[in-house]
């Protein structure tokens, strides 16, 4: 949990589909990677409530991380309607704060 915090900026011509979720994904394992050489046994992904990030493509990329043995599993849960993150919002927060006194 909270092992690492990214985010990505998009231009207007992205689509903010299953191939941008996908390359994000992708490229935090890759990061998480290299210091290690493999992957962690277990993935935990905490997905929201969107719904382009729940699709059956994203899930066939976990299930082709497992089957190719690169992490023995990896835990999907999606955040309930009306949820709050925590975690993520004081994150958010901070930027927008330092954002905003630019």
């Amino acid at each position: 949990h909270s092992q690492a915090f990214a985010m990505y900026w998009t231009f207007d011509n992205v689509a903010e589909d299953a191939n941008l979720a996908i390359t994000c994904f992708l490229i935090q394992l890759e990061a998480r990677m290299k210091p290690y050489g493999k992957l962690p046994p277990i993935i935990y992904i905490q997905i929201d409530g969107g719904s382009e990030y729940v699709n059956k493509y994203v899930m066939c990329v976990c299930e082709m991380l497992v089957a190719r043995r690169l992490t023995k599993s990896i835990f999907s849960t999606r955040l309930p309607v009306g949820h709050t993150r925590k975690d993520i919002d004081a994150k958010f927060g901070r930027l927008w704060l330092h954002v905003r006194n630019q």
